[in-house]
């Protein structure tokens, strides 16, 4: 074989093995892009999905569960209405035996930092006007009554 034939040869090969590693960068570049693609959509369902659960009934029926629970008293809410990370109800009603409170134009904004910790962080309530009584008779430590 003449020298001018073995640099024929050599260049072919040469030429077959780049085309080769282009189709792996290639196919490499297409999967990550596939896979980051992928991603983003899943990234934003889950965001539309929040975003869907957090104004509909069954959260607010959730909320109103998890904080008469924190009271211990029943909890009603109207309607949740929600900016960005600002939430409104036009009447919170808390009440037990003991004790009712009407709150109304409630607004707050919710910390998310906290949802990293598995908690709602509420740093304000905000309260247009509130009215309450408390039945204090018959419980220990309240002023007024005869000790013994």
């Amino acid at each position: 074989m003449s020298r001018r034939s073995q640099r024929r040869k050599k260049a072919v090969g040469r030429k077959r093995g780049e085309r080769r590693k282009g189709r792996i960068v290639r196919g490499v570049g297409l999967f990550a892009g596939s896979v980051l693609v992928l991603l983003l959509l899943v990234v934003l369902g889950g965001m539309l999905w929040v975003r869907s659960y957090v104004r509909g009934e069954d959260f607010r029926v959730l909320l109103e569960k998890q904080v008469g629970r924190g009271l211990g008293a029943e909890v009603s809410l109207t309607d949740l209405e929600w900016e960005g990370s600002a939430v409104r109800t036009e009447v919170l009603e808390v009440g037990n035996a003991g004790m009712e409170f009407s709150g109304q134009r409630v607004s707050t904004r919710v910390d998310l930092g906290g949802i990293w910790e598995g908690v709602w962080r509420v740093p304000l309530v905000k309260l247009v006007k509130a009215e309450g009584s408390w039945d204090l008779r018959g419980r220990r430590g309240g002023g007024g009554g005869s000790g013994g």
